[in-house]
């Protein structure tokens, strides 16, 4: 797949309460009339290979579980993403690991990747975001534009 050379956010999620949390950032972000990167809201972290090529900057986000309090803030670059198996993995952490780790082995030129992640408080079948995490979805769409639209990154709780 050859697109074009943007910034890009996918968000990473499931129909599992809190980990919907990626999706629907990216769904925030791509209806806001300010962002000209390429939004894309994924079921599967693997699916993420499909976007590296061109890309200026990749921003991941993903629900995430270290035991810390619901709707808590993080951010990493690649590779200093604390994944799976450390202490600290996203929701999809074995997978979303893996696809970077074979980008990184197939020696593609990868592009500066960003990863959030919003602490989950409950991941069941047909919830939705609980309020702390939605609370944090919000903050975390105005971080990414501040960040898209700025050469730094802004500060981090």
């Amino acid at each position: 797949m050859t697109l074009d050379r943007v910034d890009r956010v996918l968000g990473l999620g499931s129909p599992y309460g809190d980990d919907q949390v990626g999706w629907h950032v990216a769904q925030r972000l791509a209806e806001r009339g300010d962002v000209s990167a390429t939004v894309v809201a994924l079921p599967n972290p693997t699916q993420t290979l499909d976007y590296f090529e061109g890309a200026l900057r990749l921003v991941i986000v993903d629900g995430c579980q270290s035991g810390a309090a619901p709707g808590t803030i993080y951010r990493w670059e690649w590779p200093e993403a604390p994944l799976a198996p450390r202490q600290m993995r996203s929701t999809h952490g074995v997978e979303l690991d893996a696809a970077l780790r074979l980008a990184q082995s197939l020696q593609w030129a990868l592009p500066q990747v960003v990863l959030y992640c919003i602490e989950c408080e409950s991941c069941r079948l047909g919830e939705d975001l609980t309020p702390a995490v939605a609370h944090a979805a919000v903050k975390l769409e105005r971080r990414i534009v501040q960040e898209l639209n700025s050469q730094e990154a802004p500060g981090y709780e």
